[in-house]
């Protein structure tokens, strides 16, 4: 990994300052990954699986930002204009499936089971904006902020993308099939009577986006009395976003997208400090949440990280959502609060995941726009820093930290008798009936979400304790298909018990900083599983122990 920031600053008389950033990160990684286990589909008589993959990722980015700030008495003026390139480069990514055998090897028993992918994306990004802030003195202790500007950014991707397969190897010795990989897949074995390397060519193996978005706003920030304060705030939002997919011969693909919406979204918020400790703010608010690039491109890509292959829908549209919340919010203290808050909202076509079977038992994630969802709740929130009940030198010299949060959430999603969804397998509008969506909770929202922190603090060290408990949630909806019904897949996050220790000391002069770290402390597995009607009950369908991490670091400063 390598990072590197620069950074300069210009003042001049009062209140004038230009700055110019530049920042660079890159990291190359090697992964290599065995995964064993039972598929009941599996061949042979025990069922068990022996799965190889290895990839080679490079990410970067480089941005360059050039802003400025002046002030005129009450009025101050910004702007800023910013370019930035994001990469990642996927050489040589391989994938095996074998079998063991009678004797307990892994041995290539099945066709057509050695992938290799290459892929590269380039992310191009520009952005200029600027705003215009005014102050009106309305008395000693109360004023207004008027405020308002434009934002203007384009963001261009190429996707890139080739795959080869190495086909045949039904008819090999049984001593050929249980070698190692490299020896498996030698240029000895290159022959039309065992493999032979094919190319895996689509037309939608690779796609260009293009995001360009124009927009403007106003805002109002009012202190009407000493304790009431509004802020009250306009914002249009004009874009295009397209997708073209392509083969890597330059040939046109299908589902072609050419999105081009404008909104008008307003915001109110509204503080009421009705005692000296307490205050109570409302808002409302409009906003929208565009479909990614990656969503809409029916080009196929495979995540490492959760080994699941995406392809995109090109019939999805823009999520708008509706959003009503309160907070009460009690001071007790300067390190102590405790907030209380409600929410409400409300989404046109949420974009969801949805998994269906493009073979026997081999799957892919997709997307749909639902009609529409409901979700509300609330959230606890505690937080202090406190001093600890004993009298010694250990205790007196730190601080405790302790802080809650906890939210409720209630989703439902409504699918009318006569709403439909575009289907993204028969790339056409079919009735949501199909789906089961009415009544059905929103993909990813659990109910539950507890998180905690405590430990303690000094001039020299740091000790934390976290706790995390996310609830049951659907990971990825199911599709009904005759014959071939999948249903919702489940996640349990489970609980995450994580212990993170830092302590700063010197030696010879030297400053070092020792890191301590245990993640996963009650060795929590990661359980994704099916529930279906009858004797079958649940099943699993990705669940695995995830393993307890620990780590030791030292850092010295020069």
């Amino acid at each position: 990994t390598v990072n590197a920031l620069s950074s300069a600053t210009i003042n001049w008389y009062s209140g004038h300052e230009v700055q110019a950033t530049v920042f660079y990160v890159h990291d190359t990684s090697k992964e290599a990954q065995i995964d064993t286990g039972t598929d009941f589909n599996a061949q042979g008589s025990s069922g068990e699986i022996f799965d190889e993959s290895s990839g080679w990722f490079e990410r970067g980015l480089l941005f360059g930002q050039l802003r400025g700030e002046h002030t005129f008495d009450d009025l101050v003026l910004s702007w800023r204009g910013s370019v930035a390139q994001s990469t990642r480069d996927a050489p040589y990514e391989r994938s095996l499936r074998r079998y063991i055998n009678d004797d307990g090897v892994p041995a290539y028993q099945v066709a057509n089971s050695y992938d290799i992918r290459f892929s590269d994306l380039t992310d191009d990004i520009k952005g200029i904006g600027g705003d215009a802030e005014y102050t009106i003195e309305l008395s000693d202790s109360r004023e207004a902020v008027l405020s308002g500007g434009f934002d203007v950014s384009s963001t261009e991707r190429e996707y890139n993308f080739y795959a080869f397969r190495f086909a045949g190897g039904n008819s090999i010795s049984e001593d050929i099939q249980i070698q190692r990989p490299d020896f498996l897949f030698s240029p000895d074995n290159i022959d039309p009577q065992r493999f032979v390397l094919q190319e895996i060519t689509t037309p939608n193996d690779s796609y260009e986006g293009q995001l360009d978005v124009y927009a403007a706003y106003v805002e109002g920030d009012i202190e009407w009395t000493d304790f009431i304060q509004s802020t009250l705030g306009l914002r249009y939002e004009e874009a295009q976003q397209t997708v073209n997919t392509f083969d890597r011969f330059g040939n046109e693909g299908a589902g072609a997208v050419d999105l081009e919406n404008d909104y008008l979204l307003p915001s109110l918020t509204f503080t009421w400090n009705f005692a000296e400790d307490l205050q109570l703010r409302l808002g409302y608010s409009q906003t929208i949440a565009r479909p990614q690039f990656r969503e809409l491109a029916l080009s196929n890509y495979f995540d490492p990280e959760s080994e699941r292959s995406y392809r995109g829908n090109n019939g999805l549209v823009d999520t708008e959502l509706t959003n009503y919340d309160a907070r009460l919010e009690y001071y007790l203290g300067p390190n102590e609060f405790i907030t209380i808050a409600g929410f409400y909202k409300e989404l046109e076509n949420p974009i969801e995941e949805i998994q269906y079977s493009t073979s026997t038992f081999v799957f892919e994630t997709t997307f749909i726009n639902s009609p529409k969802a409901e979700l509300f709740g609330g959230e606890f929130e505690y937080r202090t820093l406190f001093e600890f009940p004993f009298d010694n030198s250990f205790f007196n010299d730190r601080d405790g930290r302790f802080s809650i949060n906890y939210t409720y959430t209630s989703s439902e999603v409504q699918a009318d008798e006569n709403d439909q969804v575009f289907d993204p397998i028969s790339r056409s509008l079919r009735d949501a009936s199909f789906f089961g969506l009415d009544g059905s909770d929103l993909q990813g929202t659990p109910e539950n979400i507890l998180n905690a922190q405590f430990g303690w603090e000094s001039d020299v060290e740091q000790l934390t304790l976290l706790v995390g408990w996310v609830d049951d949630r659907i990971l990825q909806r199911g599709i009904d298909l005759p014959g071939a019904a999948l249903p919702d897949i489940i996640e349990d996050p489970g609980i995450q018990l994580d212990l993170v220790y830092n302590r700063d000391f010197e030696v010879v002069g030297r400053e070092f900083t020792l890191g301590l770290s245990g993640r996963n402390l009650l060795d929590e597995a990661h359980e994704e599983y099916q529930i279906s009607e009858g004797e079958l009950g649940r099943t699993e369908f990705n669940t695995y122990d995830r393993g307890q991490t620990f780590s030791v670091s030292l850092t010295a400063k020069f």
